[in-house]
């Protein structure tokens, strides 16, 4: 960062023109005008850079890469395309999602009110591909903790990396963008790391995440590599955090408690969901995975989860 850099980067990894137009549209016109727009053309078929000609503002900066990269990684294209920022904040954006024009005003104002917190997540509302909203996640607390947080993510919060407003040092200081296969489950894992003060929420609705045919959020394929990704992240989540909490109940929070109980539920609920969404032949080639990142679960528990996976109606009750 120079004297002259601005404070904010939006930076976006682009390879679908569908939305890309309305998507960068809703960058400019923001009321705080204290940033640049990197877009990373991942060497994408579909002529990005005709579309984006015709945008004609000096914040914007373009690039291509030589060769795909998010294909095969999407996490390592988001942590390359970070390396073309200045700002002392990053906004990961997509190039389907669409912010209200005061997304970036209301998240100065924040973490100006809250300077030793490294991170900011705007409320969301989901939208169909023609932009109509359908849902819209609960109202969080102003400065929220990380055992909540965690919490609201299994109770209510949405998924998605273009919310976030992250403070590029920490960032880096935690190696970037944690990385699952199909980057599912990195953005939430990453903020989870970067809330050791607290993350601070708005009350409005900022950004318009759009589910469509065309977002990976919406796809039914890769269930395999979503699965493994879901697998990953329970380990993590254990290993980082819930073993502490189970040691430590005495002093446990009302939300760590109720993690500590229901974990164990999330993960049960997630495997069934995704393995029965992937052919009954197929499905035992996961269990050794499943087995081996779980020691949470006891021996007897993991026989009856992948006895369950075999059946025909996923039941969730663990008893």
């Amino acid at each position: 960062m120079t004297q002259n850099s601005p404070k904010y980067s939006f930076v976006m990894p682009a390879y679908k023109a569908q939305f890309i137009h309305e998507a960068v549209d809703s960058i400019l016109k923001q009321t705080l005008p204290d940033f640049e727009l990197i877009i990373v053309d991942d060497d994408s078929p579909e002529q990005l850079d005709v579309i984006l000609s015709k945008f004609n503002d000096s914040r914007i900066r373009y690039y291509k890469n030589q060769q795909n990269i998010g294909g095969k990684d999407l996490v390592a294209q988001w942590n390359h395309s970070l390396k073309y920022s200045m700002g002392k904040w990053i906004i990961l954006a997509t190039d389907d999602d669409v912010y209200d024009l005061n997304f970036l005003k209301k998240a100065d104002e924040l973490l100006n009110k809250y300077p030793t917190s490294n991170i900011f997540r705007a409320r969301v509302a989901i939208c169909d591909a023609n932009g109509s909203v359908y849902a819209i996640e609960p109202c969080m607390p102003e400065r929220t903790t990380k055992d909540e947080l965690l919490y609201s993510m299994f109770n209510g919060l949405y998924g998605g990396v273009p919310q976030y407003v992250i403070n590029k040092n920490k960032l880096d200081e935690v190696g970037g963008f944690l990385s699952y296969p199909k980057a599912w489950g990195s953005d939430d894992y990453t903020a989870l790391l970067l809330s050791d003060n607290g993350i601070i929420f708005s009350d409005e609705v900022l950004l318009k995440f759009r589910m469509s045919s065309i977002n990976i959020s919406s796809q039914i394929y890769d269930v395999e590599e979503k699965l493994k990704a879901r697998i990953l992240y329970y380990k993590n989540l254990y290993d980082e955090l819930i073993s502490k909490w189970i040691i430590q109940v005495q002093e446990n929070t009302i939300y760590e408690s109720r993690i500590v109980k229901q974990y164990k539920m999330w993960f049960w609920k997630d495997m069934l969901m995704y393995l029965h969404m992937i052919p009954l032949n197929q499905r035992y080639k996961l269990f050794p995975m499943i087995a081996s990142n779980t020691p949470y679960f006891t021996l007897k528990e993991k026989r009856k989860l992948f006895f369950r996976a075999y059946l025909k109606k996923i039941r969730i009750n663990m008893a």
